[in-house]
């Protein structure tokens, strides 16, 4: 998506703060210092959930069950990220 898609989004304030809350948190997670070695780690602690997410995620797509996918797809990046969902 680019910037064009979302303007109509971004009309709903709610909508523009979640994305600005989700984005500030994006780049605050990948502009830390050693993150290479912060997602191995992360990627560790979380191997058993990966193991069960990616294969869930890979169904629900395949089903097109998208609005599952989309939970697992978030859920795959809290594991990377190791966060809880919510992000914001």
């Amino acid at each position: 998506m680019d910037r064009f898609n979302w303007a109509p989004c971004m009309k709903d304030k709610e909508i523009e703060e979640a994305t600005q809350k989700i984005g500030k948190a994006w780049i605050d997670f990948w502009t830390q210092k050693d993150i290479d070695s912060i997602v191995k780690k992360n990627v560790k602690k979380h191997w058993n959930d990966f193991a069960k997410i990616v294969p869930q995620l890979q169904g629900e797509w395949k089903k097109g069950e998208y609005k599952d996918a989309a939970l697992s797809y978030a859920k795959y990046w809290g594991y990377v990220m190791d966060k809880d969902l919510p992000l914001m």
